[in-house]
């Protein structure tokens, strides 16, 4: 068991290493308005970059990440009645740990946070714990792919295109905003997180990490965690990695074939990213058993999931909203600054990990979740 939960930890690992590179642009340029054409990734280089991000980086790995967070509700449920706890009340009390977490973290450091998110719909994802392995995985599937597919549809139906549009105003107030004063880039923030999390992007929020809630909660329920065997394992991965790997890429890469539709962008997010996520968790999970390695410092990462998460953003908090760089960094550096942490958290939670049995976070997390005395 131990052996498979630093392959849950080296997942984990990944996803956050993946997310940072998604999130380390926002954290220091005004994404939410750019143009259209960008007015970021202006050069033939950049737009190289930014395609080769898009493809193999964006929407892939917070599935990923999502997914883990409904495997964790059965370890918590069964950890819980081990102890003579009422499971459904130690989950809340996680809920609610993460809760403030999360706001915290979405109104002082940065707008994007999904901690907030992910406590929120936790609550929605407690019934669904007694339902039935099928039952749980019917609803995924439906919950994924019927809201995605009826939209795709309206946007084929209307000849959906992405508009031009020129922001460059808007993009130099959010930039002088942040690079004035605490107060005027506290006050940005919040307008970031308010336009990210409009009325109208709720229900997309919803379908894009709920059902893989249930995706993971369904993994977990039905024992292919705990019960798959290296042989069985080994017979279905070569299927699965060329199946994700075809039709994954091929969604990934629409946007490419049609830059200027809203479809080709929909089908590449919504669809190609939760599959290329499970064709990067296969090939973790593959190179593990090649090499017999349990590549210890994903499985750092992961163990300090929450704690490395934060420290990104308060990182990029430092280099872009107190030392000022904000808004100046170019789209090459954007490549090299994430790379810089990832070795910084890497070290620092192998030293942590050799004196500490938890992240400090996730050690916090864990007293508030259990009632003391």
């Amino acid at each position: 068991m131990k052996e498979r939960l630093l392959y849950l930890d080296a997942i984990r690992g990944l996803a956050i290493t993946g997310i940072l590179f998604v999130n380390i642009i926002s954290f220091g340029w005004p994404e939410l308005y750019d143009s259209n054409p960008s007015s970021f990734w202006s050069s033939s280089t950049e737009q190289w970059i930014h395609e080769f991000l898009r493809i193999f980086i964006q929407s892939n790995f917070y599935p990923i990440f999502a997914m883990l967070f409904g495997i964790s509700l059965t370890f918590v449920f069964k950890s819980a009645e081990k102890r003579g706890f009422n499971p459904y009340y130690i989950f809340s009390r996680r809920l609610f740990f993460l809760l403030a977490i999360g706001a915290a973290h979405a109104f002082l450091i940065w707008y994007g946070d999904i901690l907030l998110v992910y406590a929120v719909l936790g609550f929605i994802l407690l019934p669904f714990y007694r339902l039935k392995p099928k039952n749980i995985l019917k609803a995924a599937v439906s919950l994924w792919t019927i809201p995605n597919l009826l939209y795709g549809f309206l946007l084929i139906l209307y000849e959906t295109e992405l508009p031009k549009y020129n922001n460059t105003d808007v993009i130099q107030l959010v930039i002088n905003n942040y690079q004035s004063n605490f107060i005027n880039g506290f006050t940005q923030n919040l307008i970031d997180w308010s336009q990210l999390y409009t009325v109208s992007n709720i229900p997309f929020i919803f379908i894009s990490i709920f059902p893989m809630f249930l995706f993971g909660l369904y993994f977990a329920k039905s024992h292919w965690i705990t019960k798959i065997s290296l042989e069985q394992f080994n017979s279905l991965r070569r299927y699965v990695l060329i199946t994700t790997g075809i039709i994954g890429f091929s969604l990934k890469c629409l946007p490419i074939v049609k830059p200027n539709s809203l479809i080709s962008h929909h089908l590449s997010e919504a669809f190609g990213g939760p599959i290329i996520g499970l064709f990067f968790v296969v090939s973790v999970l593959v190179l593990m058993i090649k090499t017999k390695c349990m590549l210890p410092f994903l499985s750092n990462l992961g163990r300090m999931s929450m704690t490395n998460y934060l420290l990104q953003s308060i990182i990029g908090f430092i280099l872009f909203k107190i030392i000022g760089l904000y808004g100046f960094v170019s789209p090459i550096t954007f490549i090299l600054i994430p790379l810089g942490i990832i070795v910084i958290e890497v070290i620092l939670s192998h030293f942590w990990l050799k004196k500490f049995s938890f992240g400090p976070i996730e050690a916090i997390w864990r007293m508030f979740t259990y009632p003391q005395g």
